[in-house]
């Protein structure tokens, strides 16, 4: 019988965190954020340095539980070993091993320890059972193995399926060895690391489709923390900004006072510098802090745009200001006070002007999304007996599209009522909502920004990867287009090893604040570096009279 998970009793607005069999030692390596953000909400919750618990029976973890246990000390929090939740002190975290997954969790129902993040190491045999009043019921369980292929077993599935007593309306959620989830108090569940595959029962059918992870949990500042679900608010998405933009903007205040009184490291300075000794042509960063360009890089390419900046929906006006001003004490920026900003609420006869105004930009940005993708097309599958690496178009159009509708009202939102709050207004035409000019999720990059980071690729000769794991695309291809069209030379500088460490012709391990002066110092003190820098000079010339030459049309090069 499963291990079985309901978040409204188990531990009463918390997370559960879920982790395949090799998913802990990933996330070591690859999201140690994950865990920083887990033991900063679980001290600041508990207010005083409770300990860790890990409920472990005689059993070794495959997959890092020494790794974990010295990471979690490097933090802080120390870690103490129990075998059950009975008599056990109070604790900032709970540890579960999957052969005490069952007993721990049904302890939690008949004790909750509310606000206390709680973490799976490794998935039952028997699955784990995700309950939840407002979503269906989703069995979460492993991949199985076939000639050394991660498959998706229907035999295993079956027998899931009939031992839960749920039924036909049984979902299933299925995780790779070094994939996780995250299950949120409001019933939403979070792929984390890797894809995982979700499974819909339709009718006599069993559809599924690639559930890929966005990022939430380590978004700041909420990320893990309790009864602040990010999926519930979708702080980041066109469906949380067009449904309820007031908790998307209370989320932009926190960030503004997180990157208050922060700037640029030494390694910024020392791109910046490096730059205007014309040693480099363009930073492209997928960060939205402006960090680089208050550190003096002029080139810069925002790929994910800019979280300091924010720009008007009014199409008419399209202003773009900093988002400073909008915190800066003054309510000059920002609306009166209101009930039922954004479309999550229904038009009430007591909307202002203003109010339906916004409504109605909202409207327009979601039906401009949807309308600028490819035609949406109905694809379900049959039961299948192994996974794959594709998902069909449809099923991806309808995955963009449900991250531009706001989710429904709850039946308890319903009875509260529309909340009260302000959103900030473009000062210029006074009628226009603010939004970040950040690439929410939902959002396609901007073709003119990346056209111009893939220009500079196709014309460098070296390219240097700073702080970059590679695993979000398009970014992470601009390196093997540069070295693919003009055989470019590849630095690395990191702290470990990434997907992108394999093309890499020089690798530098360390902290970007720390390599990086190194290196300007270096090229700075070069005995050559006024002959490099002529050299260049001539070539960048060389490049636009090339350019310039193939925009002049024809017949006026014969004038």
């Amino acid at each position: 019988m499963a291990a079985v998970w309901e978040a409204a009793k188990c531990a009463a607005g918390s997370p559960l965190l879920v982790f395949g069999k090799l998913g802990v030692l990933e996330s070591i390596q690859e999201e140690p954020g994950l865990w920083r953000s887990a033991v900063r909400v679980g001290l600041t919750h508990t207010e005083g340095a409770h300990p860790a618990l890990l409920l472990a029976k005689n059993e070794t973890l495959a997959g890092g539980l020494g790794q974990l246990q010295d990471l979690l000390r490097e933090m802080g929090c120390t870690v103490q070993i129990v075998e059950s939740l009975e008599g056990a002190p109070h604790a900032s975290m709970l540890l579960v091993t999957p052969s005490l997954a069952r007993e721990t969790f049904r302890s939690l129902r008949e004790k909750p320890r509310p606000g206390c993040i709680v973490v799976l190491l490794g998935l039952p045999s028997e699955g784990l059972l995700h309950i939840h009043e407002e979503e269906p019921p989703t069995m979460i369980f492993g991949l199985g193995h076939e000639n050394g292929k991660e498959t998706l077993s229907l035999s295993q599935w079956e027998e899931l399926r009939e031992s839960s007593g749920q039924g036909s309306s049984l979902h299933g959620l299925a995780l790779g060895q070094l994939g996780g989830c995250c299950c949120y108090f409001d019933g939403r569940i979070e792929a984390l690391e890797v894809a995982a595959i979700r499974l819909c029962p339709e009718g006599s059918k069993l559809r599924w489709e690639l559930f890929e992870p966005d990022g939430n949990a380590e978004k700041l500042p909420k990320g893990l923390a309790p009864f602040s679900s990010p999926m519930h608010a979708a702080v980041s998405s066109l469906a949380g900004l067009a449904g309820e933009p007031a908790k998307v903007w209370a989320f932009e205040k926190e960030f503004s006072e997180i990157l208050r009184g922060k700037g640029p490291n030494p390694g910024h300075l020392a791109l910046a510098k490096l730059e205007e000794e014309g040693c480099i042509d363009m930073v492209v960063t997928q960060n939205v802090d402006g960090f680089h360009q208050a550190a003096g890089s002029r080139k810069v390419v925002e790929l994910h745009g800019s979280e300091v900046h924010a720009i008007c929906l009014n199409r008419a006006c399209g202003k773009r200001l900093e988002m400073a001003q909008l915190f800066d004490g003054s309510k000059a920026f920002w609306s009166p006070e209101a009930r039922g900003w954004g479309l999550r609420w229904p038009e009430g006869d007591s909307d202002t002007d203003l109010q339906k105004a916004v409504r109605s930009q909202l409207e327009e940005l979601i039906q401009g999304k949807k309308d600028g993708k490819s035609q949406d097309s109905s694809s379900s599958s049959e039961s299948t007996s192994s996974s794959s690496s594709s998902v069909s178009s449809g099923t991806r159009q309808k995955r963009r599209n449900a991250a531009k509708t706001p989710k429904p009202l709850t039946e308890q939102e319903k009875a509260d009522g529309p909340p009260v709050g302000r959103v900030p207004i473009c000062p210029s035409c006074q009628t226009g909502l603010l939004k970040p000019d950040g690439v929410y999720f939902g959002e396609s990059l901007d073709k003119r920004v990346l056209k111009r980071a893939l220009l500079q690729s196709i014309n460098s000769k070296v390219v240097m990867m700073v702080g970059t794991r590679g695993e979000v695309d398009p970014a992470a291809k601009l390196p093997v287009i540069a070295k693919r069209e003009q055989d470019a030379k590849i630095i690395e500088v990191n702290i470990g090893s990434t997907r992108l460490s394999k093309h890499a012709d020089i690798v530098l391990r360390g902290a970007a604040g720390e390599v990086l002066p190194k290196l300007m110092k270096l090229v700075l003190e070069h005995p050559r570096k006024a002959e490099f820098r002529q050299l260049r000079e001539r070539q960048v010339k060389l490049v636009k009279k090339v350019v310039w030459k193939k925009r002049v049309r024809p017949a006026e090069r014969q004038t």
